[in-house]
């Protein structure tokens, strides 16, 4: 499987997402390199037989797990699979099951892009319909200057500490409204930096950021330096900013080039990890909370040990 750009594609319950997603692969441009895909299966147990339509297709491989082992550890099998697999150099396209590749020249601008900028981590524009009201027009990617930054992250762990209260009904009327108050403020001075300062952000190539998890990819130069994709393995959220650590720690050159483009069919995987709403935001919210400590111990760890994280 020598000169083979692999695609690395995690699923859990979304194998017509997946189906989609692989079908805008196949159709896109040739290029001088074989395309493999690797569908890692969280252990599903909705359409099992769309399932066995991807064990019968000669360009997937598909690696099922015993169990849901979440985003970050079923990535870390998938990357280490193709680790294996992989002989000579090529990159390796990272993305959830509901993304599509509708722009053709895809692989061509990949190529392109690395020529010119020699990336170790390459985020497109990640673009979502459901996010298009949003002040940022519906770009995901890259995040803003601020997401990483020690105070904004405990202020994130407050926030989803007083949601799962909310939703459990474990607080006072009278401090989930001083809450509900603070974080209206909150989203309030995000807006204006989103509308006035940051404007144009999504819109513009960047060097040294945080891309977006959804899609993005890793150069030849990473995956032989690194045993893992995701590491310390959070399960769910804060991958790309503990992505992002590692990145400066190993002096990893990350881009943002708006002019690669990808469209994100947004959180059809983590829409069916539990039967109703309330259940997948506090699914959502513990598990934001968990992820937020694990990014803010990672950070205390590097200002203990002297060195910089390096975000904003």
């Amino acid at each position: 499987m020598d000169k083979t750009i692999f695609f690395l594609i995690l699923n859990y319950n979304t194998f017509q997402e997946t189906e989609n997603c692989i079908r805008t692969i196949r159709e896109m441009d040739e290029v001088p390199y074989k395309k493999h895909i690797v569908v890692v299966d969280n252990a599903s147990t909705k359409e099992l037989d769309k399932k066995a339509e991807l064990l019968n297709a000669e360009d997937v491989t598909l690696l099922c797990l015993d169990q849901n082992m979440g985003f970050s550890h079923g990535n870390n099998v998938g990357y280490k699979y193709i680790r294996q697999l992989r002989e000579q150099g090529g990159v390796i396209i990272v993305c959830n099951s509901d993304i599509e590749f509708r722009d053709k020249r895809f692989l061509t601008k990949v190529l392109d892009a690395y020529e010119k900028t020699g990336f170790d981590i390459l985020g497109p524009d990640v673009w979502c319909e459901a996010q298009r009201e949003k002040s940022w027009k519906g770009h995901q990617s890259p995040a803003f200057p601020w997401e990483g930054r020690k105070n904004y992250v405990k202020y994130q762990i407050r926030s989803n500490q007083h949601e799962r209260n909310r939703l459990l009904n474990t607080e006072s009327g009278g401090f989930q409204i001083i809450c509900t108050l603070f974080d209206r403020l909150i989203s309030l001075k995000h807006m204006i930096l989103t509308r006035v300062v940051y404007k144009k952000w999504r819109l513009q190539y960047h060097e040294d950021v945080v891309v977006h998890g959804s899609c993005f990819v890793v150069s030849d130069n990473f995956v032989k330096q690194e045993e893992k994709l995701f590491s310390p393995e959070t399960q769910f959220y804060f991958e790309e900013l503990l992505l992002y650590l590692r990145i400066k720690d190993n002096g990893y050159k990350s881009v943002y080039d708006p002019g690669i483009q990808v469209w994100h069919m947004q959180g059809q995987a983590t829409g069916r990890v539990a039967d109703n709403e309330r259940a997948r935001r506090l699914f959502a919210v513990n598990h934001l909370i968990k992820s937020g400590k694990i990014y803010l111990n990672e950070l205390d760890r590097r200002e203990t040990g002297g060195s910089e994280d390096g975000i904003g």
